[in-house]
Formats: C-alpha cells, sequence, structure tokens
C-alpha cells in the first residue's frame, strides 16, 4: 500500500492496517537501527513528531500517526554535533504540521493588545482622548465629567 511504500521510504517498517497506529517506540527503534543516538519524540492527537542526530546530522520527520505517511521530513547534513546520547518522549495536546494551530497564543496576544488600557496616553484620565491626565480637547465627547465648557 502507498502507506507501506511511506514507511519503507522514511525507514519506518511496521505492520500498517486501519486497526494498528504507528507508536513511539516504533520510531525510536527504526531511528535507532539506522545510527541515531540521540533522539526526542513528541507525540500529538494524531501526529508524532521526532528529533534524531546521529552525531553529524540532524533528522526532523513528522508522521500520521493512524497511517504511518511522512507529513514532513528534513535533514540538516552536518548540524547534528556536540549532542549527548539519550531518549526523550514527550506527549502534547497539539499536532505538528497542517491544522492552522501552530499560532503559539497569538490569539491570546493580540487580546492583550486590544484591551490593554495601560499604555502612554491611555491611563489615568476619565476622558476620552487617550491624551493622558485630563488633557486634550474632547469636543464635549467624554464619556461623563464634560463640563461643556471645551
Amino acid at each position: 500500500t502507498a502507506a507501506t511504500a511511506a514507511f519503507v521510504a522514511a525507514g519506518v517498517v511496521a505492520t500498517t492496517g486501519p486497526a494498528l497506529a504507528l507508536t513511539s517506540d516504533e520510531v525510536i527503534s527504526e531511528l535507532q537501527a539506522q545510527g541515531y543516538t540521540s533522539i526526542e519524540v513528541k507525540v500529538g492527537p494524531t501526529q508524532i513528531k521526532a528529533e534524531a542526530s546521529n552525531g553529524t546530522d540532524r533528522l526532523e520527520v513528522v508522521y500520521d500517526k493512524e497511517t504511518g505517511d511522512v507529513l514532513k521530513s528534513e535533514v540538516y547534513a552536518g548540524q547534528g554535533l556536540d549532542v549527548s546520547p539519550g531518549i526523550e518522549v514527550e506527549r502534547g495536546s497539539r499536532d505538528f504540521v497542517g491544522g492552522g494551530s501552530d499560532d503559539d497564543d497569538d490569539d491570546d496576544d493580540d487580546d492583550d493588545d486590544d484591551d490593554d488600557n495601560s499604555g502612554k496616553g491611555s491611563g489615568g484620565d476619565r476622558d476620552d482622548d487617550n491624551t493622558g491626565h485630563g488633557g486634550g480637547d474632547d469636543r464635549g465627547d467624554d464619556k461623563g465629567g464634560d463640563r461643556g465648557d471645551d
């Protein structure tokens, strides 16, 4: 099948089928068999991302857990130096490619910018001209406190 071909092309050999999903252990075993000694695996809801180094090169690959298809693969030649051997596995609530949820809380940052009235020219006065402590001509459009004398 195409899924099996993708596994073989990526160097990951596993039994595929609708009931079987790719596991982090399978990814680690295959990377070790290929000579990678420093391996970090992150498991998301539908994807597995592996980052590995063999002392010479660094590999990053993202797999679809259900099919084993390679969604993204990059090798950084000569960038695998100075790494300590070891295996690390992390589980998370986000996937790594596609889906558009990789914005790392950009929405939260936007909300903070929109809601923050503590910046220069926005604090301390009760008028709405954003010029700071009571200054500026509001042209009679205060939200309270305008005596109509401006």
